[in-house]
Parts: C-alpha cells; structure tokens; sequence
C-alpha cells in the first residue's frame, strides 16, 4: 500500500521462518506455516471453499518449500482438514490441517497462550509464502514486511483486524506476529483485500485495507486440538 515495504526474507534469518511454505492444491496456491507442532499446518479457508461456500481443493494437495533453490513437497493429511466454516469469510476464514510426518529442520511457529492479544496500532511484522505481484529477477521469493494492525473488529465480518501490510495473489494464510516478552508469536492470519479506489493508494479503514483473522476462538482451539498426540 503505497510505499512497497515488502522484501525477500534475509538469509540469516532463514531459520528463522523456515516454517512458512505453501498448500498447493492443482493450480491454486496460498501461503501456509507449520504452527504449534511439528506436523500442524494452518493456512486461509478460502483455499479449501469457493466463492459459492462450496468446498473445493480437498485432493492432490500438498505442502511446499523452497530448500537451497529446489521445490520440496510434502504430502498432508486431508482426513485432518478443519475449516472454520462453509463460506471463508471474516472470522471464519482459516483452515487446519496436518502434515503425515513431521519436516526436519523446521521449528513450529509459536501460538499464543492468550486470547486476542494483538493491539489496536500495533506493529506486526508478515510473512509470506510468495505474492504473484512481487517478484526479483523473475521469481518469487517467500517475503517479510513490517507494517501494522491498522484497526480491530472481531464482529466485522469481512476484516476482523484491518492491516497496511502489502498483499498479492499467493499471500492469503500468512503468518502475521508480535514480539511478547522477546518471542514472536503468530497472531492472525492474512486473509483478503478491500480495494474501492486504485492500486498503490495508501491505506484507507473504509476504501483500502487488507483484512486478517485472530489467531484466537476457534482457531486457536482447532490448532491446539491438532496439537495433541
């Protein structure tokens, strides 16, 4: 929005983010993150339901990352697949679902112990798997932005929290977090796009924002549910 914050994740902190990939279900991509527990994967809803409410995507999906320049895949297990309803919309547009075994080398995102403990004007900083409108050199590489949770309304029903991060195809399910007590912790989930003006506007609360999810409800329950043996 406006000014364009994103950038390529740094070599050093690789690590760090390793992981975020994305569910690939035949053409259609979203950015998903390994949360909570090594075999737990949480991405947007709308991956898995059209704009019907009809579900979709529910076979020949799979888990990506990109290793030292090679595309990894790793299959899931769709029997495992939580949505958090029919119709991806607001707060209801988060998906869970499970690895079938664990990936070496990546450590869990960090959920938190709380609910909705994201503020209002916050800083957040987002991650994310690719978007079809960023790319360096002709690819497309997984990307960190700081921008901000602009304004939170868990009763809206299309952006529960409003944000000014900078969004593309590809980016819906990314991790967006807070630093708590010197951790990072997983907070919403990057989900849609409001634009009624025109591309490159800054952020506006009612024409031009993107629209995320709490990590917090039902989500957080189905994470932790998912979490266990």
């Amino acid at each position: 929005m406006g000014v364009e914050n994103r950038k390529p994740i740094p070599k050093s902190l690789e690590k760090k983010f390793a992981a975020t990939g994305l569910i690939i279900c035949g053409t259609d991509a979203a950015t998903a993150q390994v949360t909570g527990a090594e075999k737990v994967l949480t991405t947007a809803g709308h991956q898995f339901a059209d704009d019907k409410c009809q579900p979709t995507n529910r076979e020949k999906c799979h888990f990506e990352r990109t290793v030292n320049g090679r595309i990894k895949e790793y299959p899931l297990d769709m029997k495992s697949l939580k949505v958090g309803g029919p119709c991806a919309d607001g707060v209801n547009d988060w998906a869970v679902v499970k690895l079938r075994a664990p990936i070496p080398g990546v450590t869990p995102y960090e959920i938190p112990e709380e609910e909705n403990i994201l503020i209002e004007g916050e800083e957040i900083v987002q991650i994310s798997g690719f978007h079809d409108n960023y790319s360096i050199n002709g690819s497309y590489p997984r990307t960190m932005e700081i921008c901000r949770a602009e304004h939170i309304d868990l009763k809206h029903t299309i952006a529960p929290i409003k944000h000014s991060c900078d969004t593309g195809g590809g980016s819906s399910g990314s991790a967006q977090f807070v630093t708590r007590n010197g951790k990072m912790i997983f907070v919403a989930i990057n989900i849609n796009h409001q634009n009624k003006q025109s591309d490159g506007d800054d952020y506006y609360a009612d024409t031009n924002y993107n629209g995320a999810t709490p990590v917090s409800g039902r989500l957080l329950k189905a994470i932790r549910d998912a979490m266990k043996p």
